[in-house]
């Protein structure tokens, strides 16, 4: 799966879908160094041991760079950036009843306003499943299926043999 470049000077605003989102109950905000444990869990339970494993990495950066979904307190969606390689977004996921709701969309622009923040001018989406979702949300550029991403890099020589 090739990645999505995306230029974070042409991010749509995303304030609006955020506003919409909290007058139906739904907070969209960063986590809490204190809730990493519950955070790591949710996404074990929801999504996959591998992406809590890249997500707690996000925890250990100042500001932390996840994103919440909260609806009555309880987690219902999150997103990572800056946790798999520099500039990179992702993971993300919302729960399947929350979906349809713009919940995925206001992570995934907050979490690029946070990449644009950290002073990138473009911003990755690593090996992307929904392609046509992030294209729909925001300006971007799928890269040649022939280039390698992080996620198949193991099949690339290591740094150290390129210096040889």
């Amino acid at each position: 799966m090739p990645d999505i470049i995306c230029p974070l000077f042409n991010l749509p605003d995303h304030r609006p879908l955020i506003q919409q989102l909290a007058e139906q109950g739904i907070v969209i905000r960063h986590a809490r160094p204190w809730e990493r444990t519950a955070v790591y869990d949710f996404v074990t339970a929801q999504f996959s041991q591998g992406w809590a494993d890249e997500v707690v990495r996000g925890f250990n950066n100042n500001p932390v760079t996840i994103l919440l979904a909260l609806k009555d307190k309880e987690i219902v969606g999150f997103s990572a950036y800056e946790v798999t390689a520099r500039a990179y977004f992702g993971p993300t996921g919302v729960t399947g009843e929350h979906r349809h709701q713009g919940i995925g969309k206001a992570v995934f622009l907050a979490a690029m306003y946070g990449l644009r923040e950290l002073g990138y001018v473009y911003g990755i989406i690593g090996a992307p499943g929904p392609v046509d979702f992030y294209l729909n949300a925001a300006p971007g550029l799928r890269l040649p299926a022939e280039w390698t991403n992080i996620y198949s890099a193991r099949e690339c020589p290591s740094i150290g043999s390129l210096r040889e």
